[in-house]
């Protein structure tokens, strides 16, 4: 039922204004590429998110498949991820299974990923992952995840102090701080390498 749900939307319905938003932030990229972040406020995603969604533009173009159905394709199998994080990682099989069917069932979910047309459900995987490599022991795996997270939306960050408490000791915090900071330094590098401090702007002051 939630595999069908989340097909039908992304395959027959025109989802919201985002799109349109998308389509036109993988258009400026084309013509202008990082240095479109200067033409216009709206433009409030990390470079390496632009980046991603003008290569599924491009697709989109080259396949002829609709970009609505391009961009939300990847956010469906995002919460496929999430929902096998939720049943592989909790550690308790029974609760796995309860945490991933109440997930993949949710209303919530399922509009946010398959009609929405935005990468919000890409950072909840992000998230997930992160404190799914925490919980077994893995902060090297979880900073990178996070960080990874980062490159799609900065407010991943969010998760930030609850994932420090995960790891009070000194040897797996600071490799949960290098993981973090050498994924988000690759999502961030392209606008770093341009100097392109008009794009940082607008990503960390989401305007």
């Amino acid at each position: 039922t939630g595999l069908a749900l989340r097909l039908w939307l992304v395959l027959d319905t025109v989802g919201t204004p985002d799109i349109a938003y998308w389509a036109g932030h993988a258009k400026g990229v084309d013509a202008l590429g990082l240095g479109y972040y200067r033409t216009s406020w709206l433009v409030n995603h990390p470079p390496s998110a632009l980046l991603a969604v003008h290569a599924l533009w491009r697709f989109a173009e080259w396949s002829g498949i609709p970009f609505r159905i391009a961009l939300r394709m990847p956010m469906l199998f995002a919460d496929v991820a999430s929902a096998l994080l939720l049943l592989r990682g909790l550690g308790d099989a029974a609760l796995g299974r309860k945490a991933a069917t109440a997930f993949w069932l949710a209303p919530l979910a399922i509009v946010l990923s398959s009609h929405h047309g935005n990468t919000d459900s890409l950072v909840g995987t992000f998230a997930l992952a992160s404190a799914v490599a925490m919980g077994r022991g893995a902060p090297l795996l979880a900073g990178v995840a996070l960080g990874a997270g980062a490159g799609v939306k900065v407010a991943v960050m969010i998760a930030l102090p609850a994932l420090l408490r995960g790891v009070p000791e000194t040897g797996p915090r600071i490799r949960f701080w290098a993981g973090l900071f050498a994924a988000s330094g690759l999502a961030f590098a392209p606008a770093l390498l341009m100097h392109d401090w008009v794009g940082l702007d607008r990503v960390f002051g989401y305007g």
